[in-house]
Formats: C-alpha cells, structure tokens, sequence
C-alpha cells in the first residue's frame, strides 16, 4: 500500500486546504480551485481504497484468529476426553 501524504499547494491539513480553495475561488482563480478540488478528490479516493484494503485485511486476520482458537479448543477438549478415558480405564484395571 502506498503512503498517502496530503499536500496541495503546500497544505496538509483539509482545514487549510478548504481555507486556500474558497481565497482561490474569491481571486477568481477558478480553473486553480478545480485543480486543487481534483487533487483532493484523488487523495479522498486513495484513501477510501486503503482504508477498505485495510478493512478487508483486518477482517481475513480474525477469521484465521477464530478458526485457530476454534482448532485450539477442539484439539484441547479432545485430549481431555482422552485423559479422562484413560483414567476411568486405569481405574476399572484397578478394580475402582
């Protein structure tokens, strides 16, 4: 994934960025405001596609979580049930 930095026209911030569109827009500088609107609207899209990338990841990392804590107890219950087993086996050999 790429790293997003936000910059446009020397702002980092959307405070700034909204701020310098609206002092371009009052100098009648329309055809810069489009652009700087445009470049904004790009980072807003890349950042929307990271955070669902994101999103996806987080969500294919807990399924694997759960299946393994799912595993984990299966494997746990059955070698409990496998002592138990083998006690009541080792008692009945005792005459218990």
């Amino acid at each position: 994934m790429d790293k997003l930095d936000l910059n446009i026209n020397g702002h980092d911030n959307f405070p700034d960025i909204i701020a310098m569109i609206k002092d371009t827009i009052d100098n009648g500088d329309k055809e810069s405001a489009k652009d700087y609107l445009n470049q904004l609207l790009e980072y807003l899209a890349k950042r929307d596609l990271n955070i669902l990338n994101l999103q996806t990841t987080g969500e294919s990392i807990l399924k694997r979580l759960e299946e393994k804590a799912i595993n984990d107890y299966v494997k746990e219950k059955a070698e409990s049930d496998v002592d138990v087993a083998l006690n009541l086996q080792a008692e009945m050999a005792r005459g218990k």
